[in-house]
């Protein structure tokens, strides 16, 4: 891991002396953008503690101007897959606005070599939903099962979609088997809740397990 204390702020990165590689550059400038947009006025500055580079995306750690620690995701063409609290301090002035948001997340799912599976925890609050991006090829076939005890539910979004889905878990269920995918692409899985604990802003966890072949 790589240990630096570049400082951001609204006007840009001060960077330290020493050239970075342009990918995990590119990936660390992505993290920082994110989080002027989530993380509310403590957001817009703060330190870039670390970065951890590897090609299936650099582990970025971000520490805002109100001190919450941030973990993001970044890569290379500056998209970010996934940013999320590791440390939190409210001090008032805003550093935790965007925490407990109940809008969308997005985490990018990337399978370890040799696996055509993956299963990730998570949970989901109120009128939220989280959204895990998984790439596939046309005439792949796509398998997605949710564990929950709560009134939680997942579709499957092919690409550019703008919510229509090709399954639809509170209709269909929670375990879809063997969905043939018409295109090329990102496909979404959108995780969110309905009826009374959508309705109450109840938190329910839930373990998603996804296999493309």
């Amino acid at each position: 891991m790589k240990i630096m204390t570049r400082i951001f702020l609204a006007a840009g990165l001060a960077m330290l002396a020493g050239p970075a590689l342009a990918d995990e550059q590119a990936a660390i400038d992505g993290c920082i953008d994110h989080l002027r947009k989530v993380g509310g006025p403590d957001g817009q500055s703060g330190q870039v503690i670390s970065s951890e580079f590897s090609q299936a995306g650099t582990l970025v750690m971000l520490r805002d101007a109100g001190g919450t620690v941030w973990k993001c995701i970044g890569y290379n063409d500056g998209t970010v897959g996934d940013m999320s609290i590791v440390e939190g301090m409210d001090d008032g002035g805003g550093a935790m606005a965007g925490a407990g948001d109940e809008g969308g997340k997005t985490t990018r799912v990337q399978f370890e070599a040799g696996n055509d599976n993956a299963s990730v925890k998570g949970k989901v609050t109120g009128n939220g939903y989280h959204d895990y991006l998984l790439g596939a090829r046309a005439g792949q076939k796509m398998s997605v099962s949710l564990i929950t005890k709560g009134t939680c539910y997942f579709n499957i979004l092919p690409p550019g979609s703008n919510g229509e889905a090709i399954y639809n878990g509170s209709m269909d269920g929670n375990d879809a088997i063997g969905i043939k995918l018409p295109k090329n692409g990102d496909y979404t899985i959108r995780v969110y809740l309905m009826g009374n604990d959508k309705d109450s802003g109840q938190t329910v966890h839930y373990q998603l397990s996804m296999t493309i072949m």
